[in-house]
């Protein structure tokens, strides 16, 4: 009965100490700077983008800091920026002209993946993963907007980066 019970506490003790390290995998593999390859994204109805370049750091703890910088597709400047951990909490995301509150969520999937969720004002308005490729080269991240825009579309796609 010792031998059991010394058994599950040695299994606890190991699926409790696997769960940060998951998520440090995932930021580990994401962290360096990413430029969006504009041709071979796919954006639905229309570009999010004209460019982006992404740095992703790992600040220790389970903190991964985030900075994207672009250029929209009206051609304005894009800016945004979140420290986070993969643990599904709410982080605030800073975003350039928001005039709402937003967050950021995210979840480890497996080794490459994560999903996020984005709230503004509390509300879930953008789901999408990022994927980092065995090689590490490429980044993809899938998006999907959960409410039409001003002109009544629903946005989604697929951002292609590579890293630099």
């Amino acid at each position: 009965m010792q031998k059991w019970k010394r058994l599950l506490l040695s299994g606890l003790v190991a699926t409790v100490g696997a769960a940060p390290a998951l998520g440090q995998r995932e930021i580990g593999i994401s962290v360096g700077r990413w430029r969006l390859n504009v041709e071979e994204s796919k954006f639905e109805p229309a570009p999010l983008f004209k460019g982006e370049d992404r740095l992703y750091e790992d600040w220790g703890g389970g903190l991964i800091h985030a900075r994207f910088e672009g250029i929209d597709a009206q051609g304005k400047p894009t800016y945004r920026e979140y420290v986070a951990r993969l643990d599904g909490k709410d982080y605030p995301w800073v975003r350039r002209g928001a005039k709402t509150a937003w967050t950021i969520a995210l979840k480890p999937i497996d080794a490459r993946t994560f999903a996020y969720t984005a709230k503004e004002d509390g509300r879930v308005v953008q789901t999408g993963t990022h994927t980092v490729s065995t090689d590490g080269a490429v980044m993809t991240v899938t998006y999907k907007f959960e409410a039409p825009n001003a002109q009544g579309q629903l946005l989604s796609g697929t951002l292609v980066f590579e890293r630099q």
